[in-house]
C-alpha cells in the first residue's frame, strides 16, 4: 500500500516538472485524453460498485400472501379499454395502470404469479363502477392458513390444488354459461369467521396505498379477503349495465316496450360483433331490461319534501329536451358489443325508423337460418357503464378503510372521504362545463329571437314553451346525430327553405349483410 502511494507521489512530482510549454499541440491532446479516460473510468467503477452495494433486490420468497378481491371504479373515457396491452403498443389501459401500481408497491411480483382473475373486460371508452378482480398480494401479517395468510411455498402448493377447481368450473360455464350460475364453484359459501375479520384490521391499507399511485379517474373502492376457490369471472352470477342517452325526440314509451323483447334466452348473433376466434355460441339469457329517466345529483340532494328519485319502474313523463334516460340491461354474460348493438336498434325504433317487431325478426336466427347480421352503426361507447356485478352471499367482506371494519360511519372512513372528494372535484369541473354550454344555448336562442331589435342585449325570462319547441324541432331533424347521419331525405323549414340529403333510410332487413360466423371462421383458417 505504501509502495503504491510513493509511486503515485513520484508520478505527480514528475508531472509537475514537465515542460508543457515546449510540447506540441498533438502531444498535449493525447496526454490529456489519456489521463481523463483513466480518471473517468475509475470514477464510474466506484459509482457502479457503490450502487450495487446499496441496492438490494426485493425477496418475494420471504413474504406472506393473502388472496383478496378489489372493487374498482373507473371512467373509461381516457383509456384504450380495460385489458392491458403489450408494452410495445404503448397504450394507456386501466389494467395496465393497476399492475404498474401493484408492482411499484411490491404487492405482487408479476401478473403470472398472483393468480389473477377479473369479472369482465370493458372496451375502449366504457366505464365501470363495480369491476371485481381477484389476486394474491403481499401481506404484512404472519403465516396463518386459518386466516388466509400463506407463505410463499404454501402458496405454490395451494395454487396447484386450485388449478383443477378452476379448470372444472370453466368446463361447467362453457357448457351452459347462462344457467343462472347453478353450478358455480362459489354457490355455497360459508360466512367469514370472526378471527379472519379481526385480522384484517392489522393488514396493509390496500385501498389507500393503491389510490395514492393510480390516476384520479381509476379508484379502488374496497378490498375483501376471499376463499382460495374464488374466480372473479366464473363466480359472477350477473352483470348489470347502464347506457345513458338524451331523449332527443325519441319515442321513449315505444323503446320501453321494445327492450322487453330482449329479455329471456335468445341467440344474439345479430346483436353483437362476431369474433371468429371464439366458439360459435351466441345464446345468452337476459334477466331484465328497462328504460327510465336518470336521476340528477341536484334532484337527489333536494329537501325531503321534493325527493322521489326515478328508478326502473318509473313512468316516463312527457318529452323534455334536456331529459337523460337510462337503458338498464342485466344478464349473466354478454357478447362482444352486445349492449351497444341492442341500444343501436332501440334508437332506430325510438326514431320510428324501424317497427318494434324488428327485434323478433333479428332474434329469430340459428346456424341454419344465419344469413349474416345487417350492417348498422354501433351506439357510441362513452355512455356505457358496468354499474353492478353479482356474487353469491358471503363471497366478500368489504373493507374500505384501515381499522374501520365494524363502524360504517362515513365520517370515520378516510379512504371513503378521499374518494368522494376526488369524484366531487371531477363532477364540479364537468358540471361547470355543462353550465357554460347551457348558458350559450339560452343566449343563442335569445339572440335569434331578438335579432336586430332593442332587446337583443338584454336576457329576459325565457319563454319555456318556445324554447322547448325549437329544441325539439332541431333534435328531431338532427343532421349530425350518429343514427340519423346520411339518412334524412328532406327537412322543410318554416320559411320554406329545405335541408336535403340525397340518401333515403334503408330498412335493416334490406341492407347488406356482414359475413356469417362460419364464413369468417373459414377465412381465418385459410390465413393460417
Amino acid at each position: 500500500m505504501s509502495q503504491d502511494l510513493n509511486e503515485k507521489k513520484l508520478e505527480e512530482k514528475q508531472e509537475s516538472l514537465l515542460d508543457f510549454e515546449s510540447w506540441e499541440k498533438k502531444d498535449l491532446i493525447n496526454y490529456i485524453k489519456k489521463h481523463i479516460d483513466i480518471k473517468t473510468t475509475t470514477s464510474n467503477v466506484n459509482k457502479t460498485t457503490n450502487k450495487s452495494k446499496g441496492k438490494r433486490e426485493f425477496d418475494f420468497t420471504k413474504c406472506c400472501y393473502r388472496y383478496i378481491a378489489l372493487k374498482i371504479a373507473y371512467f373509461g373515457w381516457n383509456y384504450q379499454g380495460f385489458a392491458a396491452q403489450a408494452e410495445e403498443c404503448n397504450v394507456s389501459t386501466i389494467e395496465g395502470h393497476l399492475f404498474d401500481a401493484l408492482k411499484k408497491l411490491k404487492l405482487i411480483q408479476d401478473r403470472k404469479s398472483c393468480h389473477y382473475s377479473l369479472c369482465g373486460r370493458t372496451d375502449k371508452g366504457v366505464s365501470a363502477f363495480s369491476q371485481i378482480v381477484g389476486l394474491y398480494v403481499r401481506s404484512t401479517l404472519q403465516n396463518d392458513p386459518s386466516k388466509g395468510i400463506y407463505t410463499f411455498e404454501e402458496l405454490k402448493d395451494l395454487k396447484k390444488k386450485n388449478i383443477k377447481i378452476e379448470n372444472d368450473s370453466m368446463e361447467i360455464i362453457n357448457e351452459n354459461e347462462d344457467d343462472n350460475n347453478k353450478n358455480n364453484i362459489n354457490s355455497n359459501i360459508e360466512p367469514f369467521n370472526e378471527s379472519l375479520i379481526k385480522s384484517t384490521e392489522q393488514e396493509m391499507d390496500y385501498v389507500n396505498m393503491l389510490n395514492r399511485i393510480l390516476p384520479a379517474d381509476i379508484r379502488i373502492l374496497a378490498w375483501s379477503p376471499i376463499k382460495p376457490s374464488f374466480n372473479a369471472r366464473y363466480g359472477c352470477s350477473y352483470r348489470k349495465y347502464h347506457y345513458f342517452f338524451s331523449g332527443q325526440d325519441l319515442d321513449i314509451e315505444l323503446m320501453q316496450k321494445a327492450c322487453k323483447k330482449l329479455e329471456g334466452h335468445h341467440d344474439f348473433r345479430n346483436f353483437c360483433k362476431i369474433d371468429p376466434t371464439k366458439p360459435n355460441k351466441f345464446q345468452r339469457t337476459i334477466y331484465s331490461c328497462s328504460i327510465f329517466k336518470a336521476s340528477d345529483i341536484s334532484e337527489i340532494t333536494k329537501s325531503s319534501e321534493n325527493k322521489g328519485t326515478s328508478n326502473s319502474s318509473s313512468i316516463v313523463e312527457n318529452y323534455h329536451p334536456f331529459d337523460i334516460y337510462v337503458f338498464e340491461i342485466k344478464g349473466m354474460a354478454f357478447l362482444w358489443h352486445q349492449v351497444r348493438c341492442c341500444m343501436a336498434i332501440l334508437f332506430l325504433i325510438g326514431k320510428h325508423k324501424e317497427n318494434i317487431e324488428i327485434i323478433d325478426k333479428l332474434l329469430n336466427v340459428d346456424d341454419e337460418k344465419d344469413i349474416g347480421k345487417p350492417i348498422y352503426d354501433l351506439a357510441p361507447e362513452i355512455p356505457l357503464v358496468l354499474v353492478d356485478t353479482g356474487y353469491p352471499k358471503n363471497t366478500f367482506y368489504w373493507i374500505n378503510d384501515k381499522n374501520v371494519t365494524s363502524n360504517n360511519n362515513p365520517q370515520n372512513c378516510i379512504n371513503y372521504i378521499k374518494n368522494m372528494s376526488i369524484l366531487l372535484e371531477i363532477w364540479q369541473n364537468e358540471a361547470i362545463k355543462l353550465s357554460l354550454i347551457s348558458k350559450l344555448l339560452i343566449d343563442q336562442w335569445h339572440f335569434q329571437n331578438h335579432l336586430n331589435t332593442d332587446n337583443n342585449n338584454t336576457i329576459n325570462k325565457i319563454d319555456a314553451q318556445n324554447f322547448n319547441s325549437i329544441l325539439k324541432f332541431i333534435q328531431s331533424h338532427n343532421l349530425d346525430g350518429w343514427y340519423n347521419s346520411k339518412r334524412i331525405q328532406k327537412v322543410t323549414l318554416k320559411n320554406g327553405n329545405t335541408l336535403t340529403n340525397t340518401s333515403n333510410y334503408t330498412p335493416l332487413l334490406k341492407r347488406k349483410k356482414c359475413s356469417t360466423f362460419n364464413e369468417k371462421f373459414e377465412r381465418k383458417k385459410q390465413k393460417k
